[in-house]
């Protein structure tokens, strides 16, 4: 999702619709409360959520509302000063 926000992924809902979906989901500008918005997630319907942030960052990513909408769908956040760079393997048809 890169720096996308609401506004972009509330295009990408009214676009996309139900065929917008991931089982693993870059969340969008590193957290922050600008992106990842309940009605955007609850489409997408991730399983795992990879948040690419630091530990000390003077923005306080990932904000608290990311988080509670990661909760309120399912996902698992993986943060990276916590868990490192993911890696996953795409197995398609």
């Amino acid at each position: 999702m890169g720096d996308a926000e609401i506004d972009v992924e509330a295009e990408l809902v009214a676009t996309y619709g139900e065929t917008l979906r991931a089982d693993v989901l870059k969340v969008g500008h590193h957290g922050s409360s600008t992106a990842s918005s309940l009605p955007f997630l609850e489409m997408v319907k991730p399983k795992l959520a990879y948040i690419e942030v630091g530990y000390a960052n003077t923005f306080h990513f990932p904000s608290p509302v990311t988080m509670a909408n990661m909760e309120a769908v399912g996902a698992t956040p993986f943060l990276t000063y916590m868990t490192g760079t993911q890696l996953y393997t795409i197995q398609g048809k």
